[in-house]
């Protein structure tokens, strides 16, 4: 996937809240305005940006490491900017992801990812989410699942899938958050390796079970990277399974072909999982079938 990207050097007035950086053609400024999220490695504060001498100000978001003595939190925020960028480089859902974070930079020890502001995650913001129609949810989820689907055919995986890591944007769309824990599977067993298998199974504090643990302890110490690298696919299957569990818990019109998979999704024996492909083209045809009947219903 290539080196981590480099960091700009950016001034700090501490008593307007303010950042600057830029060259003699064009500055940037961006004015922190609140806390808006909490993370194990970073925190998100709402901004107003500029961009001189042309753009007018402009809500941004811009997410700083929570503590520079953390030995691994500069290094997942600049992963995060580089996975995005490489995905979104090769073509990969680009509804599904996060844009293109603009611009990673530092103050002192501080390192900053300047980026686009979303509405908030979707564990915070269920009950819009839940207003919405069936079928954009289903729709909604059924992209979410393709940009998985992608990105293990790209042989990158270990997303930390959870409601507080999918983040709804202001067209109510839903998109992948927090990639920094992401591996290629070429990078397994070298120091470009970010989280080390087994560690992404609980690195982040996200979902997963003591199988999955077990198993990728096992093939790590082997060596085995084929087989990681399908412990971190199927783990992502199951990560996923739980959290479609929490956001459909308080639905009353979900299809009934959607619970049967979501439990073969958080079996605890990886291997009784089923592939994210067959989560995919069930989604697509439920996601189908629910298209058909509303366009039947509106020629009523």
């Amino acid at each position: 996937m290539g080196p981590l990207p480099s960091l700009l050097d950016a001034s700090y007035d501490e008593k307007n809240q303010i950042f600057t950086l830029g060259n003699e053609h064009v500055q940037i400024r961006i004015n922190l305005q609140e806390k808006i999220g909490e993370g194990t490695f970073s925190n998100v504060f709402f901004c107003i940006s500029e961009i001189k001498p042309k753009y007018s100000p402009f809500k941004s978001a811009l997410k700083i490491v929570a503590d520079p003595r953390h030995s691994q939190a500069a290094t997942y925020l600049l992963r995060e900017h580089q996975v995005v960028h490489f995905l979104k480089d090769h073509s990969i859902s680009p509804r599904s992801l996060k844009e293109k974070s603009w611009a990673v930079f530092r103050f002192k020890n501080l390192t900053c990812l300047w980026e686009k502001l979303y509405i908030g995650d979707l564990f915070d913001n269920l009950e819009i989410f839940n207003a919405c129609p069936l079928l954009k949810r289903i729709h909604a989820l059924y992209k979410i699942i393709y940009t998985i689907y992608q990105c293990h055919a790209c042989s990158i995986f270990g997303f930390d899938i959870k409601p507080l890591n999918i983040l709804i944007d202001e067209e109510g769309e839903l998109v992948l958050s927090d990639l920094g824990g992401c591996t290629h599977q070429d990078e397994l067993g070298t120091k470009s390796c970010v989280a080390p298998p087994p560690l992404y199974c609980i690195a982040t504090k996200g979902f997963f079970s003591v199988t999955d643990w077990k198993k990728a302890e096992k093939a790590s110490e082997k060596k085995d990277w084929k087989k990681v690298f399908t412990l971190g696919c199927q783990r992502d299957v199951y990560a996923l399974g739980k959290s479609l569990l929490i956001l459909f818990e308080e639905s009353s019109d979900m299809p009934d072909q959607i619970y049967p998979l979501i439990g073969r999704m958080c079996d605890e024996n990886p291997e009784k999982r089923p592939h994210i492909i067959t989560v995919r083209h069930l989604f697509a045809k439920v996601t189908f079938d629910l298209f058909l009947l509303a366009k039947k219903q509106s020629r009523r």
